[in-house]
């Protein structure tokens, strides 16, 4: 849950995932600001909008911050995918050495 009050962002930074999501839970109509800006994208593009429901994957690697809300509320579930088990680190070297 992000609001003005809380002026919760994150500054830029790099997830240790090999993939990371983004849900946004509620109707933009109900708040302003906020998302999730991507350094790649330039400080123009950057701001990915989303709509109700919509999910966002992105790599780990990709820089990005979360922008504070100016008004209303808004509710997202973010989330981290890894691999897990004894060839966990052989799978992830193997996908992020193809880009797939």
């Amino acid at each position: 849950k992000y609001t003005p009050e809380t002026g919760e962002k994150t500054d830029m930074h790099m997830d240790s995932s090999l993939l990371s999501f983004t849900i946004l839970l509620n109707d933009p109509a109900e708040f302003e600001g906020g998302g999730t800006f991507f350094e790649a994208l330039g400080e123009k593009g950057g701001i990915v909008e989303m709509k109700q429901g919509e999910v966002t994957f992105r790599p780990a690697g990709l820089r990005h911050r979360g922008e504070p809300i100016t008004k209303g509320q808004r509710y997202v579930i973010g989330g981290f995918v890894t691999v897990a088990g004894e060839d966990g680190c052989e799978h992830t070297r193997q996908l992020l050495s193809r880009g797939t």
